[in-house]
């Protein structure tokens, strides 16, 4: 994007799968979230939701 690329040509598709040994985020090991994103000058964005 430093060389003049354009924002809109970039987005992203997630499917996100968590794993922890701690008890206290057991339940991520059974989350499953997908995620939309897109890049700006700054950072990577991206929103994400659990499905189920």
């Amino acid at each position: 994007m430093a060389a003049g690329e354009d924002p809109a040509e970039y987005y992203f598709r997630l499917f996100c799968r968590f794993e922890t040994g701690d008890e206290r985020y057991r339940w991520l090991n059974r989350t499953l979230a997908v995620a939309s994103g897109a890049r700006t000058p700054e950072a990577v964005r991206y929103e994400a939701y659990t499905l189920g």
